[in-house]
């Protein structure tokens, strides 16, 4: 779920909310953010991806999410 309507304001989410996402572990997707595959931006102690590229991300890894 959005958590605003704003076309301008991107739909983030922290490694843990990706992880849930991506049917990973938190530490698996730090892992990805650290080798630079998985996009993110640190804002203060948060690391933040965009719900549509974790999204992406699972359905590359398993097709079957769609």
């Amino acid at each position: 779920m959005a958590m605003t309507d704003d076309p301008y304001i991107p739909d983030l989410v922290t490694t843990g909310e990706a992880a849930d996402i991506m049917g990973m572990t938190r530490q698996g997707v730090s892992a990805q953010v650290e080798a630079g595959t998985l996009p993110a931006r640190r804002i203060g102690r948060y690391t933040l991806i965009r719900r549509s590229v974790a999204e992406a991300a699972r359905t590359r890894a398993d097709p079957s999410h769609e």
